[in-house]
């Protein structure tokens, strides 16, 4: 068998984007903006401090970074650069991690302003063995600190075929 490049495993996003493969991580973030959109906030007063969840986070987990983000940074500034009282996305965080045996170099600017836009975001990219079971721990850490039991997790990743 062959080795071949990584799919999407949910093909959809190659016909809609025409098979780009730089356009598949600004597809896959598109589609899951829109799932967290749909997600009803909820206001919550606890002890004078109006608190409003569930908390939103999207991860990105990818190995190359010959996926660009820059048309989603372009079409999506505006929406998280509102003030706080008039953002609808004031509880989302987008999280990337990259894996890979070098750094990553091409869009890690890109990656390292979109996670910044959002409330809690972050980028890392691990390269070494040795330490990413205790940088991977530190990284998924903080969204531990959101549990939901209202709505499943959904996850789309690539695979292998």
């Amino acid at each position: 068998m062959s080795e071949r490049e990584p799919e999407l495993a949910f093909s959809s996003l190659d016909q809609v984007s025409g098979g780009a493969k730089q356009k598949r991580l600004e597809k896959a973030l598109e589609r899951a903006l829109t799932w967290q959109s749909g997600v009803e906030d909820k206001t919550q007063v606890v002890n004078g401090h109006v608190y409003v969840g569930p908390h939103k986070w999207i991860v990105c987990l990818i190995g190359s970074d010959a996926y660009t983000v820059q048309d989603f940074i372009l079409n999506h500034y505006d929406s998280f650069k509102k003030k706080e009282r008039d953002n609808k996305l004031k509880n989302l965080s987008i999280s990337m991690m990259g894996l890979s045996s070098e750094p990553l170099k091409v869009h890690v600017r890109d990656y390292n302003q979109l996670t910044h836009m959002t409330r809690e975001g972050e980028y890392l990219n691990i390269v070494n063995k040795k330490t990413a079971d205790e940088c991977a721990r530190k990284f998924f850490s903080s969204m531990t600190t959101y549990p939901s039991n209202d709505r499943p997790v959904v996850r789309e990743h690539f695979q292998n075929i």
